[in-house]
């Protein structure tokens, strides 16, 4: 194991990680605002910094020779003292980053399908007679999937 090639993708990865976290924030912030510029600006942000943590994990895998955490430790054991607690260190705090993302995704996503699910319930109940059949401009039955609802208004 290469200690400084490692060390070197774990504290990229995590600055990119913390990045991450602060787009996450910034996307969740434009949605509850309903910035939808900004949401647009935050999820073009999020696609690329995920592709560049990808390509991270796939040259620590091709420099390191492992794809999974147990060989990590395995092969970490067998460095100095110091080293070892380096890396262990920069690891733990890499999975902490990678929950908080995981956590972040799963609130926004929670908050999306609870939007979408109030929406469905006031059309429901706006218009009963519709019973959730949604029509397109020439009169034909489309789909009442919410994604990409728009609702068209001036203020």
């Amino acid at each position: 194991m290469d200690y400084n090639q490692c060390s070197q993708i774990f504290i990229q990865e995590i600055a990119l990680l913390d990045k991450i976290i602060t787009v996450q924030n910034d996307v969740m912030n434009a949605v509850i605002n309903r910035e939808w510029t900004d949401f647009e600006a935050g999820s073009a942000i999020l696609d690329e910094a995920s592709l560049q943590f990808e390509n991270f994990e796939e040259k620590r895998i091709a420099d390191q020779g492992q794809s999974n955490w147990t060989q990590f430790y395995a092969e970490v054991s067998k460095l100095p003292d110091a080293q070892r607690i380096h890396l262990t260190e920069l690891y733990r705090t890499l999975r902490l980053k990678i929950h908080r993302v995981r956590t972040s995704n799963d609130n926004l996503t929670l908050y999306l399908n609870e939007a979408k699910s109030t929406v469905e319930a006031f059309m429901d109940a706006a218009f009963p007679d519709r019973r959730g059949r949604l029509y397109g401009q020439n009169g034909t039955r489309i789909s009442a999937d919410m994604r990409s609802l728009l609702v068209d208004a001036s203020v």
